[in-house]
């Protein structure tokens, strides 16, 4: 696969990546009811599984200490309000570094 190609498709990977934690942060912030609430954090868990496949390769260099809590409390029952909020501060926190680590240089 030539350069440019591969460069492209990492890039494609880390911006649907960095959306869908935004996307799943917003759905848990906005669940009306206990099975919206637990489909999202489903598919939290979803998109962490993916991140974790592909950290390494992407070079995203991110804390497995942060991956094994966002996995871990995706899949816990009885989440309280304090684990919720701290999965959206990370989703959005390594939303903005995938997409950084992923950026164009200037």
């Amino acid at each position: 696969m030539p350069r440019l190609d591969r460069d492209i498709d990492r890039l494609q990977l880390a911006r649907r990546v960095s959306r869908a934690l935004d996307d799943v942060a917003a759905s848990l912030t906005e669940a009306a009811n206990a099975q919206s609430f637990i489909a999202a954090l489903r598919k939290n868990g979803d998109v962490w599984q993916e991140i974790q496949a592909y950290s390494s390769v992407m070079g995203w260099n991110l804390p497995k200490s942060t991956m094994d809590f966002a996995l871990s409390a995706s899949a816990r029952q009885g989440v309280n309000d304090r684990t919720v909020e701290a999965i959206i501060a990370i989703n959005a926190r390594i939303a903005r570094q995938i997409g950084q680590a992923t950026a164009p240089a200037a």
